[in-house]
């Protein structure tokens, strides 16, 4: 009988975490990040939107946010490249000194730094 309360607290738990996540990623993460801090000429640049994300050519849906407890979690819904579906993913989105690490199941690890041009 106590398993259905555990797992209805565990749901509770991890949707506030979200309603957290979400706050957080609002506050701090929005913008714009490259590889140098201006984002004019660079072929790689993130857009991080309050619902959705641009990596490139590519724009996702935020479907989900999530925190680790060090960083942010982001699963992205919805993608295309260059008007051609392609496919969902995750990143993860971590602030440091010098600006962002971004980590990505598609493209891997990239170190950005928010963009003083825009």
């Amino acid at each position: 009988m106590k398993a259905p309360l555990i797992a209805a607290l565990s749901l509770s738990a991890s949707v506030a975490h979200a309603q957290g996540a979400q706050d957080i990623y609002d506050a701090s993460f929005l913008g714009a990040y490259a590889l140098g801090t201006t984002c004019a000429g660079q072929e790689l640049q993130v857009d991080l939107m309050a619902d959705k994300i641009g990596i490139g050519e590519t724009k996702c849906a935020i479907s989900g946010v999530l925190t680790d407890g060090v960083g942010i979690i982001l699963d992205l819904a919805s993608c295309n490249a260059e008007g051609e579906p392609a496919e969902d993913r995750r990143v993860t989105l971590t602030l440091t000194e010098g600006g962002l690490t971004y980590d990505s199941t598609a493209t891997g690890v990239t170190q950005l730094q928010r963009c003083t041009d825009r």
